[in-house]
């Protein structure tokens, strides 16, 4: 981990769908896609990636009030770069961020029904409240307060985000 010896090029990947009544409002769904030689980068991670686009194909053709951005993070690993680059360009643009739902690391096999859910309590607390509600599983979560992977540049941006994870960690 840290930072490389030298200037590298990287890319988010970027994909937007218009609000059908608040198009100006935003909920961000993200994810990092990068991964490092010594962790499972199937679940670190790429399961979060595939969670935003999981996410994305469901919601295709469902009215969505607010605008969804969905967007595949590059260089977390490296220091959340390519989060930092969109969040402070979204503030600088004045974008209207309702919230940013960030996943990193959601499929290790070893997992059951127990995720980590922290950030914004409030949003946190609803998440949990719409997985039991759309799912069989009964989930049990383990929320908190504060902020770390690539939701951590929204918050430090003014704006409200949580992440998901596993509760059983593969790396």
């Amino acid at each position: 981990f840290g930072y490389p010896d030298s200037t590298f090029n990287c890319g988010n990947v970027v994909a937007v769908k218009p609000g059908s009544l608040y198009p100006e409002h935003q909920i961000v769904i993200g994810a990092h896609f990068d991964a490092v030689f010594d962790c499972p980068g199937a679940d670190d991670n790429g399961s979060g990636t595939v969670g935003v686009l999981e996410i994305a194909r469901v919601l295709k053709n469902v009215d969505t009030k607010l605008t969804m951005v969905f967007i595949p993070f590059d260089s977390e690993e490296w220091g959340l770069w390519g989060a930092w680059n969109y969040a402070t360009g979204a503030a600088r643009r004045g974008d209207s961020i309702v919230l940013m739902l960030n996943m990193d690391m959601i499929g290790n096999y070893e997992n059951t029904n127990e995720a980590y859910c922290w950030g914004d309590v409030s949003y946190a607390q609803l998440w949990e409240a719409l997985a039991d509600s759309l799912t069989a599983i009964g989930i049990i979560t383990h929320l908190s307060s504060g902020n770390g992977w690539d939701d951590l540049p929204f918050y430090e941006s003014g704006y409200r985000a949580i992440a998901a994870s596993e509760y059983v960690f593969s790396a």
